[in-house]
């Protein structure tokens, strides 16, 4: 009775008699699924055939029940009379044999005669929608593997949009709750998982990834993350989210700093991915922490080179921002303070016969020296007044008055530049581009035409034309999306002609300037161990990958942490609404969002290909299917056994 949402109970009046009588009439027996004469199935033990007859027909017909059937109708139901079991049950029909005794032909070969030019997928999801098109049920539905690839991958990027679309009834959809099924089938935790990193090798056999496309680099960055306790429950267990999670070394290392074993709240989020040299790209790893620490970073980043080899990726090279514990990171290489002359390479301690290059990101490395130039002058709140080795100073007025003679001109020479790149605030300081406009090719002819329009007064430009003029060659290779095929390539000579340029600034200054005043001549150290790392640090990639892989390339512009900050403005701006600060919960629940809606080879790469390359990320795992992830519910409260907590 329950089942059709009938009480079971009554009182003994005749309005009750007279209630029981009416909803006995309007119950119909379920009549199960009709069957053909000479249509066969495979059986199955959770299906049973029935001969079924009324009055009218003496002879009956074959119907097939499930061993489930409630042998009553549901209420709601149309069509045939059957309940909810019977409309569930999936029936898998032999296809019938023609009179010749030869199978007809199957549906993909009649689409293939009406539609020879479509593809496979479209005749694919033809079939499909003619299949589930037939079903009763829509839990009875079945779905390939490509069509549930592409759902997930438009689901992902708009899931309203694809709800929408879902519910247009133009086509036949699978629905969200098992595209998140898919979705979730590898669980993001942090620290490594070898699923993640299974996940990552078969994405790279299945866009056919060749051998020198598996070299690449190891690009870490940090994201800020709100300080909050989260309880999530995943079946009779319950587990706390939001207190640093560093894995077992780094955890080991923060209780022997403290002196003994807390909890502490997690504050930013570490993300590692691994960067090919060929434009693939994935996210390996993340983690929960307080502000990584340098002896955080040097069992994390060796593990994760140790990992990838596991799984034959090779990493050449480690790109970060300048952050202090990145910096001490680097330093923990270099005991004897000779990184800038070991041009910041060491031996990797998995692998002593393999070197990797610590490169700082020249985004960066842009900022910086345009955030050095903005404290540069002698107007109250200037720190330092930056001077050249010749003694021509530089200061950030000289910026403000081109930009302002450029605003007068009818047309104008930079015309990207807005009082945010002269007058910007802490939140457009962290912007990339606006630190490159103040410093490219487009600054440089700006700045020299405002020069040669004073006249004899334009000799105080010296200095700051001779700075653009390095700074915008860094931006322009590091920019270039032409690949280095040869060492003879000019912009290696460039590079280098650059690297001497600013080493002699800092080398002048140092021999000519004595006390207080040669540290406000120059750019802060940080500035300059990070500009020589940066240029160092990648024309030894350059050659070390030339010399080993005779016939491959490098694409500098693929040489930057622009893609993990690309993965953190979608978790910021994309998912959760526009969360700038979400929670640790959030953002790993989101990492397979972010993966499965973007392309698996950059747009940046030489071998990017539109229409081939640039497939997005399948959800191929070791998993065969998702049902061990639906939640299985009891209304028997005794079942349930003591609450087991983990991760405390």
């Amino acid at each position: 009775m329950k089942h059709h949402y009938m009480s079971d109970s009554y009182n003994l009046n005749k309005s009750s008699i007279d209630c029981v009588i009416k909803e006995m009439k309007l119950l119909e027996v379920c009549r199960g699924t009709p069957l053909k004469k000479k249509q066969e199935y495979k059986r199955s033990k959770n299906v049973l055939e029935e001969i079924l007859s009324f009055e009218n027909n003496e002879n009956g017909h074959r119907v097939l029940r499930s061993t489930n059937c409630h042998m009553v109708a549901n209420f709601i139901g149309k069509g045939i009379p059957r309940c909810k079991s019977c409309q569930r049950m999936v029936i898998n029909y032999i296809p019938e044999q023609s009179g010749h005794g030869q199978n007809e032909e199957s549906p993909l070969t009649l689409l293939k005669k009406l539609m020879p030019s479509a593809s496979k997928n479209f005749m694919t999801f033809i079939i499909a929608q003619i299949q589930n098109s037939q079903s009763f049920s829509s839990k009875s539905r079945k779905w390939d593997k490509c069509i549930v690839s592409e759902c997930l991958n438009l689901f992902t990027r708009s899931p309203q949009g694809y709800v929408t679309l879902r519910n247009s009834g133009l086509m036949q959809l699978p629905s969200p709750n098992l595209l998140i099924c898919y979705k979730n089938k590898v669980v993001q935790k942090p620290g490594y998982d070898n699923n993640v990193f299974e996940w990552m090798h078969r994405e790279a056999e299945r866009l056919n990834i060749p051998k020198e496309g598996r070299i690449g680099g190891l690009v870490l960055d940090e994201m800020a993350i709100q300080e909050s306790i989260e309880i999530v429950q995943k079946g009779k267990s319950m587990e706390i989210v939001g207190f640093t999670e560093m894995g077992e070394e780094g955890d080991l290392i923060q209780t022997l700093r403290n002196g003994k074993h807390k909890q502490i709240l997690g504050s930013h989020i570490l993300q590692l991915l691994f960067q090919g040299l060929t434009g693939f790209r994935f996210p390996i790893a993340h983690f929960v922490s307080a502000q990584v620490n340098a002896c955080e970073l040097y069992s994390i980043v060796w593990e994760a080179i140790d990992k990838l080899q596991q799984f034959n990726f090779v990493c050449k090279y480690v790109c970060m921002d300048g952050a202090s514990s990145n910096r001490s990171f680097l330093h923990m290489h270099f005991p004897n303070k000779d990184a800038e002359i070991q041009s910041f390479t060491t031996h990797s301690p998995i692998n002593p016969l393999n070197e990797v290059y610590f490169l700082m990101d020249p985004s960066h490395c842009f900022k910086k020296i345009r955030n050095n130039i903005l404290k540069s002058g002698i107007k109250k709140g200037c720190t330092r007044i930056l001077t050249l080795s010749s003694g021509e100073e530089i200061h950030w007025d000289m910026w403000m008055n081109a930009f302002r003679w450029d605003q007068t001109n009818p047309i104008q020479i930079h015309k990207r530049l807005t009082n945010e790149h002269m007058f910007p605030s802490q939140s457009s300081k962290m912007r990339n581009k606006l630190a490159e406009d103040a410093l490219d090719d487009e600054m440089l002819n700006l700045m020299t035409a405002y020069r040669a329009n004073l006249g004899l007064k334009g000799k105080e430009l010296d200095g700051a034309v001779d700075l653009l003029r390095n700074t915008s060659k860094m931006i322009s290779i590091f920019r270039d999306r032409r690949p280095i095929h040869m060492i003879e390539d000019i912009r290696l000579e460039t590079i280098r002609e650059v690297q001497k340029w600013f080493q002699n600034w800092t080398k002048g200054i140092n021999e000519n300037t004595k006390g207080f005043d040669k540290g406000k001549s120059l750019m802060s150290r940080e500035c300059q161990e990070d500009i020589q790392s940066c240029l160092l640090g990648f024309e030894k990639l350059v050659v070390s990958i030339l010399h080993e892989y005779h016939g491959w390339s490098i694409i500098p512009a693929m040489i930057n942490s622009d893609q993990i900050e690309n993965q953190f403005c979608q978790h910021r701006g994309k998912l959760n609404g526009a969360n700038t600060n979400p929670t640790a919960l959030q953002y790993r629940r989101n990492i397979n969002s972010v993966i499965l809606g973007e392309s698996a080879v950059s747009k940046k790469s030489n071998c990017f290909r539109k229409g081939e390359n640039c497939k997005s990320y399948s959800f191929t795992t070791s998993k065969q299917n998702p049902q061990n992830l639906k939640r299985k519910l009891s209304t028997n409260a005794s079942c349930f056994k003591a609450i087991k907590c983990i991760r405390l």
